[in-house]
């Protein structure tokens, strides 16, 4: 199969998903308009560059715009999707994982002092210390310490259809995607 050839985005494209995912929001799209807003998505190649200056990496936006300057060791990205100026990314730094904004600059939300973070949505899994705990990103707080053995992953992402299991003295816990969780009481967990 061959791969099909796509433009990058110009401003009045990312203007245009922005209009389109605001009104997505208010449930103001029929299903016509969100049939076309797919196919102007899948239309564009949304990747962000990444890139490398004296063995730094660095991220820039489709059109050119810096969003994160070349200082890090590694970046954790999803590719294809394409990041909006602001937004969050996992990046690494003398050999420890933190979280920073796209922001042009590169500024610290988290400070990178973790052995591993999974993907940055409001919680994520992170390990200090061969430990694992539960991070509230917006908060900067430990909704569950790093005093776990484990807790279960998909591809970097803490939640399977909004829930994700942790063990902790050889027994599992339940969390869930808003917060809630019990202790580690259950002999076995199967989701």
């Amino acid at each position: 199969m061959k791969k099909e050839n796509r433009r990058k985005p110009t401003l009045a494209d990312y203007r245009k998903r922005d209009e389109y995912n605001d009104l997505q929001k208010a449930g103001k799209l029929t299903e016509e308009q969100n049939l076309d807003h797919l196919e102007f998505l899948n239309s564009i190649d949304w990747t962000d560059e990444l890139f490398c200056e004296n063995g730094k990496y660095g991220l820039k936006s489709p059109i050119g715009e810096l969003l994160l300057p070349p200082i890090f060791d590694n970046m954790k990205t999803l590719g294809s999707r394409g990041l909006s100026k602001g937004e969050r990314v996992v990046v690494q730094l003398n050999g420890k994982w933190g979280i920073a904004l796209a922001d042009g600059s590169g500024t610290w939300i988290i400070q990178p002092e973790y052995d591993f973070i999974g993907y940055p949505n409001n919680l994520t899994a992170v390990c200090l210390d061969g430990k694992w705990g539960v991070l509230n990103i917006s908060k900067n707080d430990f909704l569950i310490p790093p005093e776990c053995d484990r807790i279960d992953m998909d591809g970097g992402f803490m939640f399977v259809n909004g829930i994700a299991v942790y063990e902790k003295n050889g027994k599992s816990g339940i969390i869930s995607d808003d917060g809630c969780f019990t202790e580690a009481i259950f002999d076995d967990v199967i989701i």
